[in-house]
This record gives structure tokens, sequence and C-alpha cells, in this order.
């Protein structure tokens, strides 16, 4: 008798999105990939706790984002919750992660944000006030 593997098998991969197929059942895979987010980086190989300062010195609004949270179809790699922020006249989002290629280590990026992107973070994340 022949076994079958259940490993899944890729069906389709968008800009920022895979979807692959388990048996029946078709999963999303958010990406990765911050560079698909377009935007600059402001801060590079620096610690979380560099992240967060510049976080609170350039944002009156921010929150805690814990690691593998998804946004804009990525996920947000961290070792540890560390601040997003935003800039709501510029409409910007501060955005950490933590890059897993040698040399590039924990980043800050900053982001171009429709409002519905910052409220998707509102709506999502635990706001810190300090």
């Amino acid at each position: 008798m022949r076994k079958y593997c259940s490993r899944p098998a890729p069906i389709e991969q968008g800009v920022n999105t895979k979807f692959i197929r388990m048996g029946a059942n078709i999963l999303w895979m958010a990406s990765r990939c911050v560079n698909n987010l377009g935007g600059k980086v402001l801060l590079m190989d620096v610690t979380p706790e560099q992240v967060n300062g510049y976080v609170r010195k350039h944002c009156k609004e921010y929150y805690e984002m814990p690691p593998d949270f998804v946004f804009k179809d990525i996920r947000m790699l961290l070792k540890s919750p560390m601040l997003v922020g935003l800039q709501i006249r510029k409409q910007k989002v501060l955005l950490p992660f933590t890059k897993p290629c040698p040399g590039y280590g924990t980043m800050l990026y900053e982001v171009a944000a429709k409002e519905e992107d910052l409220d998707f973070i509102r709506n999502n994340l635990l706001k810190v006030s300090e």
C-alpha cells in the first residue's frame, strides 16, 4: 500500500501572500519580507530598546506589537514585543522588524499608511500610554 505525504503543496503566490493546499483546505500564509512594504529604513542593526525609544520620541501614538503580527500581508519578525508608532499628520507608520539575514538585525521602517492601515493597528494592538 502506498503512503501519501501530507506536506503542503503550493497553489498560488501573490505579491505579498502565499496560499498552500493542505488536503482539501487552502491556507493563507503571510510573507515575511518587509521589503514588500516599501518605505525607508530609519534605524538599522539596533537594539529593541533603541527602536522603542525612537518611536516614543517621534510619535504621539504608539502600540505594542507582538512577534508574528501580520500587517499589510507581511508577518512581522520580532524576537520580543516592540512599539509600532503612528505619525497621523504624515500618514506614516514606524514599523519595527528583525531581518534574519546576516548583518541586518533589528530595524525600524517608515512606511506610508492609509487611514484604514492606522485603524487596523488601533483596533488590533494594545495602545501604550506613558
